[in-house]
């Protein structure tokens, strides 16, 4: 490290400290088997921060597409993402340390690393997802010369409870990190909405593709899952058992399930609540239901590799949210077939339709959350139309393998676009080249 970067270091480290190791998630990575050998001859890296649940699955099914279509694929990321899954495959990956934090020195030193792996690699596309990793991703692109970016976002970028810099550093992401690429990929109309309104981007550069999610098996075996899950977690069979998942963040608005739960226990005392997922606020999260005297009614297991199955076995899903792009795990609980009670904020509304297959709800209500999850115990008839309606939609509209290929499209459209600026380059040098040869 030169002197100049070593005090450039101490500086910023006086105020954004590099995170502890010891504070990182703790890598979940599960070994997968891919059926491709990676030797195509487009080069595609992939870079992402960690993700659970259906992000995750969405990564993993785009990196086998793009495998069986003949491209060549590098995955980068930290420890606790898709890199963890793809150590023992044929994929080659760039350990990247990075996260959500403000942490501007790590992100410019990871934005270094990554550019000397494209120029090394000769990679021709850098798909991006998330804001922090487009940002890095931009940056190593243009350091490396890239033909082409892209980003997808998943979600947008809740300032609420931020501390200043944070909040300028995140503003300024939302402004200007969607210009530092060629496209963006928007997973619902309303979070291209906002990117159009914050960031400096032309509209023909923000496309949406749904997102998606595997339609989960129904049947015998989905019955036999279901009593397996109840069993597995001592669940009570007969109590009836509402369930949120997420990253447990201030923007999934958990509180205000675990504060309606103290009016849902009033008219079913034997109500069981299940919190699916880690987070910073999990902590804070366990001494709230303390608090409200319903800690022994929840049970908050961290993240599950079987979430899909304790949704299934749920009879009533609530993702009580403040924001969101479109939340996976509302998608997969339709797929389910479980009526659903969450927030008519982002995306949401484009999928849950109201009183069709659950119920919207304002943010930040839990006598709202409360009613709707009462109403759906109640009329168990209706929670079973609603999550009929609600599995056939998924299918429909929410399907991961429309997602993955409207996603090839994007490619096929940028490369369609490169080509044709290259030809058109090369055309206006060659009628340069035969003006200057006629004098």
């Amino acid at each position: 490290m030169t002197d100049f970067a070593a005090r450039f270091k101490h500086f910023w480290g006086q105020f954004f400290p590099p995170s502890d190791p010891a504070d990182e998630p703790e890598s979940k990575g599960v070994p997968v088997e891919l059926e491709f050998e990676n030797n195509g001859s487009i080069k595609v890296l992939i870079i992402t921060r960690a993700f659970e649940g259906g992000v995750k699955a969405y990564l993993l099914a785009l990196i086998d597409k793009l495998g069986k279509e003949g491209y060549r694929v590098y995955v980068a990321g930290p420890r606790g993402s898709v890199v963890e899954d793809l150590k023992k495959t044929q994929i080659i990956t760039f350990p990247l340390e990075f996260d959500d934090s403000l942490a501007l020195y790590e992100d410019w030193s990871a934005s270094r690393k990554l550019a000397k792996s494209i120029r090394g690699e000769g990679i021709q596309l850098v798909h991006a997802h998330g804001y922090k990793a487009g940002f890095i991703a931009g940056l190593a692109a243009r350091r490396a010369k890239t033909p082409l970016t892209l980003v997808t976002l998943h979600d947008f970028i809740l300032n609420e409870g931020e501390g200043r810099m944070k909040h300028l550093y995140f503003d300024i992401a939302e402004r200007y990190m969607p210009g530092m690429v060629d496209k963006v990929i928007a997973v619902s109309k309303s979070l291209r909405k906002r990117i159009l309104e914050k960031g400096k981007i032309e509209g023909s550069k923000v496309v949406v593709v749904p997102a998606g999610v595997r339609p989960l098996s129904s049947g015998a075996n989905a019955s036999r899952r279901i009593l397996n899950v109840k069993d597995l977690l001592s669940l009570n069979t007969a109590a009836p058992l509402i369930v949120t998942v997420g990253h447990l963040t201030t923007q999934k608005g958990v509180k205000y399930l675990l504060s309606a739960a103290t009016h849902i226990l009033r008219e079913f005392p034997n109500a069981q609540f299940m919190v699916i997922g880690d987070g910073p606020q999990k902590h804070e999260l366990e001494i709230m239901a303390e608090k409200f005297g319903i800690l022994k009614k929840v049970i908050f297991t961290g993240w599950r590799d079987d979430a899909r199955d304790i949704m299934a076995a749920a009879d009533v899903i609530v993702l009580p949210s403040m924001v969101e792009g479109m939340p996976y795990s509302l998608l997969e609980a339709m797929s389910a077939g479980k009526p659903v009670v969450s927030t008519m904020t982002g995306g949401i509304p484009e999928a849950l339709l109201d009183r069709e297959t659950g119920f919207l709800v304002p943010p930040k209500k839990p006598l709202a959350i409360s009613q709707a999850v009462v109403y759906l115990l109640q009329n168990k008839d209706v929670a079973v139309q609603m999550g009929v309606a609600g599995r056939r939609r998924s299918e429909e509209q929410f399907d991961l393998k429309k997602t993955i290929l409207a996603t090839l499209g994007v490619y096929s459209e940028l490369f369609a676009e490169l080509a044709e600026y290259e030809q058109a380059q090369a055309a206006v040098a060659e009628a340069r080249l035969a003006a200057k040869n006629s004098h």
